[in-house]
């Protein structure tokens, strides 16, 4: 085999496997929408519904019975979940704080930063004020 072939499948390969772990860490899975856009935040008060705490290849979400709409909530990745210790339950009343926006099928999606459980009373916090996702900033490692 020609040395600089090697180099190039090694590098595309690389490549490959880096791609789609960064778009995982900025938001950007499956169907749903591109990212999170500070100027589109809403605030949103429903009831919880079809909670997905632990999806394989995707981030934890649930659906938000909100009045006359119904929202598919991204949150995070769900290891980032774990690591919050949520208790979070179809039925819950919520108030969630995110990036609304639509997917190519016309479905609202809103991109968490934040949200409190009027069960629970805990507020986890999902992305700073930036809308930057804070479980880029490491393991253990306090929300600014």
């Amino acid at each position: 085999m020609v040395p600089g072939v090697q180099s190039v499948r090694r590098a595309t390969w690389v490549l490959l496997l880096t791609i789609p772990s960064l778009a995982f860490g900025q938001g950007w899975w499956g169907t749903a929408p591109r990212g999170f856009d500070p100027q589109t935040v809403i605030e949103v008060s429903g009831t919880a519904f079809d909670v997905q705490l632990e999806p394989r290849r995707a981030p934890a979400s649930l659906r938000l019975h909100a009045g006359l709409e119904v929202f598919t909530v991204v949150l995070c990745p769900p290891w980032y979940l774990a690591e919050l210790h949520a208790d979070l339950r179809n039925g819950d009343a919520v108030r969630v704080e995110g990036s609304k926006m639509m997917d190519a099928s016309g479905h609202l999606h809103l991109m968490a930063a934040r949200m409190k459980n009027e069960r629970t009373g805990s507020v986890l916090q999902f992305r700073d004020p930036d809308g930057k996702p804070r479980w880029l900033l490491g393991p253990g490692q306090p929300a600014k």
